[in-house]
């Protein structure tokens, strides 16, 4: 799966995303190019939210872990 398969899915999640997931949805989406080189922290911190939340946000994508979801958007 390549980035405009995920970027494509994200889009697609998104008028059902509330709250700090639709955040950090909409973060990925404007910063599609920057997030694969982007720790779990540094895009905890970006968007306001805890890692954990970043990983239940790949999981929910699809993806196993943040690592697998970083490599999709690859």
């Amino acid at each position: 799966m390549g980035t405009p398969d995920v970027i494509a899915l994200i889009e697609g999640a998104l008028p059902t995303l509330t709250g700090v997931n639709r955040t950090i949805a909409t973060y990925i989406i404007e910063h599609r190019y920057e997030v694969p080189s982007m720790s779990t922290e540094e895009l905890a911190g970006a968007c306001g939210v805890s890692d954990a939340t970043i990983v239940r946000f790949a999981r929910a994508m699809g993806s196993t872990g943040y690592r697998d979801f970083k490599i999709s958007l690859s």
